[in-house]
């Protein structure tokens, strides 16, 4: 694997402003070519300001999808690089598999950023009924590669285009194995993985 430091992601201009209801197509080529940096091109790649600049336009992008096309969600590997002022940028995006109403769910994503064709499966299991107002919620219960058979490590983002029309994501941080969801604007801690079984131990705040 390339070291990071050599990324040097390439933005679209206008990648994320041109999105339209006409292709659900948020996949990311990468450009690996010899004695170059590693180039990343789609619609979300970035660059953008900070994590949260990044949450939104994803989330914008993915409800403004026509709704009979979308998704259950996405599941994507990001980074943040120092070399271009401390951006953030997408290395890649896969939609998530389900059925809908069912709780289990699964990702294909790439261990290594730099090899978007060696993917591994994310099972994320799951979920469903979060309250009596919204009984369709749905919450990841594990971080678990099914290919490797051990717990996640990539620093991934789970976005949950919800029946409601609400875009909720989840992040996992591969070094800590904290679980975060955002709420009103802030990343809020939900679990932690402490096995090799990528099973979410719950905080009891989050209960």
């Amino acid at each position: 694997m390339k070291a990071l430091k050599r990324v040097a992601p390439l933005a679209l201009g206008g990648a994320i402003s041109c999105a339209t209801t006409s292709s659900p197509d948020l996949g990311i080529r990468v450009h690996d070519e010899p004695m170059k940096p590693v180039r990343y091109e789609g619609r979300i790649v970035g660059p953008h300001d900070d994590i949260d600049d990044m949450v939104d336009a994803a989330c914008d992008t993915m409800l403004n999808i026509a709704q009979g096309e979308r998704p259950l969600g996405y599941c994507a590997t990001y980074f943040s690089d120092e070399t271009q002022g401390s951006k953030w940028f997408f290395s890649h995006i896969s939609p998530v598999k389900g059925t809908p109403g069912a709780p289990e769910r699964t990702c294909d994503l790439p261990r290594d950023p730099v090899e978007p064709d060696r993917k591994e499966v994310l099972f994320l299991g799951g979920v469903l009924g979060g309250s009596k107002t919204n009984p369709e919620y749905w919450r990841p219960t594990h971080f678990f590669s099914q290919t490797a058979g051990e717990s996640w490590w990539p620093d991934t983002l789970v976005f949950s285009l919800e029946p409601s029309g609400a875009c909720t994501v989840y992040t996992y941080v591969g070094f800590s194995r904290v679980v975060t969801v955002r709420r009103d604007g802030d990343f809020i801690p939900t679990g932690t993985i402490y096995n090799e079984q990528g099973i979410i131990q719950t905080l009891k705040s989050a209960e």
